[in-house]
């Protein structure tokens, strides 16, 4: 009996690291918020007569509060990071490029309709510059397949003060099969 207990217990721990290695941020509010009970006053965990627990375990919720801010400072910097990037590759946009980008600017949309094999769309994905709408894609033939993609709004706000930026681009209208 208690051999399959501690087998369950690792299961539950297994299945728990599993969904937190996809969730960082799942993780670190899982660490912060009980670490914010460090900051609680005094008077109010007398009143709640918490006094034991608090000293008992308050340091497990200085170790959480201290790995959840390692995470949320490494989790800002990511993000920095990259919008950073993005900012960076505007400034140097391939001509393929400003086509895709102009069609966002030049019919003033936050969304299009483009080819998800495009080696341009993968490039302004992996830059952050463009986003999924959803996982739904269209089927125009059978080697046309579509996606929406919506393009940051800070992005669409920074290329419509700066139109210059795009100003080699082409509009490309692909014609699209008519059912």
């Amino acid at each position: 009996m208690m051999e399959t207990n501690n087998n369950r217990v690792k299961s539950y721990w297994k299945i728990i690291l599993e969904f937190s290695e996809q969730n960082v941020r799942f993780l670190m509010w899982w660490f912060l918020l009980p670490g914010l009970f460090l900051l609680v006053p005094a008077e109010i965990i007398t009143v709640l007569r918490l006094d034991w627990f608090y000293n008992y375990f308050g340091w497990l919720f200085g170790l959480a509060l201290m790995g959840s801010s390692t995470l949320l400072f490494i989790d800002i910097g990511y993000w920095i990071g990259f919008n950073v990037q993005a900012y960076f590759h505007i400034k140097h946009l391939a001509s393929d490029e400003k086509s895709v980008l102009l069609g966002y600017t030049a019919n003033n949309t936050q969304t299009q309709t483009l080819r998800i094999d495009s080696g341009t769309v993968a490039t302004l994905l992996e830059m952050r510059i463009l986003r999924m709408a959803s996982n739904v894609t269209y089927n125009y033939g059978p080697f046309d397949i579509r996606g929406e993609y919506i393009i940051k709004p800070w992005v669409h706000k920074y290329l419509e003060k700066h139109p210059d930026l795009l100003k080699s681009g082409v509009i490309v209208e692909e014609a699209l099969p008519v059912n």
